[in-house]
């Protein structure tokens, strides 16, 4: 998967406040999963997968705005290697679906500057909107969702030194909308925070949109 990102932040210095921004595609990511237990009952599955993969450089860790560079946590990638391991639970009916992760990722340097570790749990709930009931022969399906991402980041560094404004933790809540064919899908959410322990003047984020596209190259029969 990968991701068109755009960011803005109001960067704050005791002579003036600058708005910097960036935008462009980041960093590629690359999962591998695995079930290793599956239970399948009429209407419903349950299913237990670790993952494996990683987040490959695109190298759009280099944009400016007027102001010069930006700061690498404007960046829309980072330019250096993500391996990631965690594992998943997904619980589905016919009219709902349930589903947690927990990942640990490791971030290499790139440049001399390395970003923090991250360590999330995610869980989420979606329950279908339409059609209601349910009937044989519907070419699509709407659901409402809502989840919640619970995030670790430790801190940077910079040649090999830690910098202070940087990580912490984070909870966010997601409500979103989903739209989803046997084919594609189209999710449209937005994550706000509920809680944000950062660590110095590292910036606090104060919401994020996401509008994600799926498209399935192996199966026409499944959503």
């Amino acid at each position: 998967s990968n991701s068109y990102v755009y960011q803005t932040a109001r960067i704050q210095s005791t002579t003036e406040s600058l708005q910097r921004s960036a935008m462009g595609f980041g960093n590629s990511q690359f999962v591998f999963r695995y079930t290793i237990m599956q239970e399948d009952d009429i209407g419903s599955t349950l299913r237990v997968a670790p993952i494996v993969g990683a987040d490959i450089p695109t190298w759009m860790d280099d944009q400016s705005d007027k102001y010069g560079r930006v700061p690498p946590s404007l960046q829309p990638g980072w330019g250096a290697w993500g391996p990631l391991l965690g594992n998943t639970f997904t619980w589905q009916t016919l009219d709902w679906m349930v589903a947690a992760d927990i990942v640990y990722q490791f971030n290499t340097a790139a440049e001399g500057y390395k970003f923090g570790n991250v360590f999330r749990v995610d869980g989420g709930f979606r329950y279908r909107l339409w059609p209601w009931p349910l009937r044989t022969g519907v070419p699509a399906e709407i659901y409402a969702s809502l989840e919640a991402n619970l995030i670790n980041v430790a801190q940077d560094q910079a040649a090999g030194v830690v910098q202070p404004n940087t990580g912490g933790t984070s909870l966010f809540v997601d409500p979103g909308i989903i739209y989803t064919t046997a084919q594609w899908g189209v999710v449209l959410s937005a994550l706000l925070p509920a809680m944000q322990q950062l660590n110095g003047s590292a910036p606090l984020i104060h919401y994020e949109i996401l509008l994600l596209f799926r498209w399935s190259f192996f199966t026409p029969y499944h959503l």
